[in-house]
């Protein structure tokens, strides 16, 4: 007899498990860190080590460097693999449908990147992961996990190569990429600077056109950096989810307890490689230093990622885990909790709010990270309190799969 066809959607609340939703409020939290300096400032200050050489603003700047960034959206990488991995082996054991579904949700997820790209915020990685996903999806989802696992590992020295030459035909008339200081520098930094402080200060109207113009090519160009920086530690989280690995933490306790200690091993080594290089401006200039620091970046990410993520499945499995349920209720709703940091930091720092744009520096701009993720705290614990989705994910699934 046919099984009946059976929906094939996230998990119910009840089936969930709290160390990876607590891993998706952690990830939450670290690309707020991430993110509240770049709303507030021009990029290319937090970019450079000219910029806040000294004093508390360095201190931020170092520590983000070091701890965050990179590392949390290489986390949301691996949780995302993670999670299609999952499902796939879930729907193979279960007989139901996988591709169809999952490219309904994948297409829904673009269309609400481009909306909160448009509407709220250019720092957006929802449509470049949809527009990945549906690459990478069709093309390893249905291989053996060892084959994922040895792409995975294969990718990153080629993705580090092909970043080498992107910055190596790079426009030499870019400081950055050219190398100059003094004066060349100053001068490209105010002009951009004031050219985004006109953007980021005017009114709503103005903004939304600035967006409505670039979004193809900024959309397009987050898409590829995807494939630089998520490609790898995607598919890594792919491969743990087609092997089952985090679906009993309980039983993997010793080989999990075992990625932490060595993930977080080789993150913070090369994580402080990074930084160090950096700091110094010892990668202003196309040279031996840019390799190291390249391959310092590219793995201290992605190891770093899985060290947050193996820790906090680990805490959350091995202990009395009640201090947890905030974050994972913050999980739970991490695509809502996503979109309001953006509708928060856009009311803050853009000109249709309270224009905080370009004057706050890093550390001050951190102090706003307990205040919004506060909120996000409180909202998701309320919200599923009384549904069993949060709002968009709520939403999103009714569009999906109907249900």
């Amino acid at each position: 007899m046919t099984k009946p066809a059976q929906p094939t959607g996230p998990l119910a609340p009840q089936a969930r498990l709290i160390g990876i939703d607590a891993a998706r409020g952690f990830a939450i939290l670290g690309v707020l860190i991430a993110n509240i300096i770049t709303f507030g400032l021009p990029y290319h200050q937090f970019a450079d080590a000219a910029f806040f050489s000294e004093g508390a603003d360095r201190m931020a700047v170092q520590s983000v460097r070091f701890l965050v960034e990179g590392k949390f959206y290489a986390l949301l990488s691996l949780l995302f693999g993670l999670g299609f991995g999952m499902v796939r082996l879930r729907t193979r054991q279960q007989e139901r449908p996988f591709y169809g579904p999952t490219f309904r949700r994948l297409a829904w997820l673009l269309l609400a990147g481009l909306l909160h790209f448009l509407l709220l915020s250019e720092i957006d990685v929802l449509a470049s992961y949809a527009l990945l996903a549906m690459v990478l999806v069709p093309l390893f989802a249905g291989r053996r996990p060892a084959t994922v696992l040895i792409a995975a590992c294969l990718f990153l020295p080629l993705l580090v190569a092909a970043y080498l030459v992107i910055w190596r035909l790079a426009d030499p008339a870019d400081p950055i990429v050219a190398g100059r200081s003094g004066e060349a520098i100053s001068t490209a930094f105010t002009q951009f600077q004031e050219q985004h402080h006109r953007i980021y200060t005017g009114d709503y109207s103005h903004l939304f056109s600035h967006r409505l113009q670039k979004m193809a090519v900024s959309v397009l160009g987050s898409f590829f950096a995807a494939i630089l920086f998520v490609l790898p530690p995607f598919l890594l989280g792919l491969y743990l989810g087609l092997k089952g690995f985090f679906n009993n933490p309980e039983i993997h306790a010793g080989p999990l307890r075992r990625l932490f200690r060595v993930s977080l091993a080789v993150g913070l080594l090369f994580s402080w490689v990074d930084m160090s290089l950096r700091a110094s401006s010892q990668v202003m200039l196309f040279s031996p230093n840019t390799l190291i620091w390249m391959v310092s970046f590219f793995i201290g990410c992605p190891a770093m990622g899985l060290a947050y993520l193996s820790g906090v499945v680990r805490l959350a499995h091995n202990s009395q885990a009640f201090w947890l349920k905030p974050l994972a209720a913050v999980g739970r709703l991490s695509l809502s909790n996503y979109v309001l940091q953006s509708l928060i930091a856009s009311l803050l720092f853009h000109g249709y709010g309270l224009g905080l744009y370009d004057r706050m520096g890093p550390a001050t701009s951190l102090l706003l990270v307990p205040v919004i993720f506060a909120i996000n705290v409180a909202f998701s614990l309320a919200w599923t309190r009384r549904y069993k989705f949060g709002p968009l994910e709520g939403l999103w699934r009714r569009l999906s799969y109907g249900s």
